[in-house]
């Protein structure tokens, strides 16, 4: 179970993890230690073709027992995904680049929360990966900045980043 670039990962009571069970693909998995079960949450590829969630951004759990991660699914790139805690439903948050394509959201830096906004690297396909949010009160996303103007990227978070306190530091 897991691999090198997605590992195992504490979700708020449970642990989440890329497996491949040999008919779904690397998928989410869940672990429940409280019942010592372990269960697919959904193949959002269906078939054998993976997901492989978390593979470049990790995991990331917010207060509210919201899990955020970027995943494949039916066809569509690498886009930021939920895990809901409370009945373990998954959703895509936004398909930044639309079609095909990934954006390969947190793929640098991963997910940070500051307050309720969770900010992230991606790429929209014409200005390389730049700095986005998603609100998580109105479940609204949008690019904050445009650091290396054009289609380059300004590579956000590829060498640090850091909260502290209420202020997000990374490198650009």
């Amino acid at each position: 179970p897991g691999s090198a670039s997605s590992g195992i990962h504490k979700l708020g009571p449970v642990i989440g993890f890329s497996a491949n069970d040999g008919q779904t693909g690397n998928e989410l998995w869940i672990y429940s230690p409280e019942n010592n079960t372990a269960w697919l949450t959904v193949d959002l590829t269906i078939g054998s073709i993976s997901s492989y969630p978390g593979q470049h951004s990790g995991f990331s759990v917010s207060d509210e027992g919201i899990v955020y991660f970027t995943a494949s699914s039916d066809g569509n790139g690498y886009e930021p995904h939920t895990l809901d805690l409370s009945d373990f439903s998954i959703t895509t948050i936004g398909d930044i680049r639309t079609g095909t394509q990934s954006s390969n959201p947190g793929r640098n830096g991963g997910y940070v929360f500051l307050d309720r906004d969770l900010y992230f690297d991606a790429n929209d396909g014409s200005r390389g990966f730049e700095l986005w949010a998603h609100d998580t009160s109105n479940a609204s996303t949008w690019r904050v900045a445009d650091i290396n103007s054009g289609a380059t990227s300004s590579s956000l978070g590829y060498f640090m980043e850091i909260l502290v306190g209420d202020t997000l530091y990374f490198s650009a």
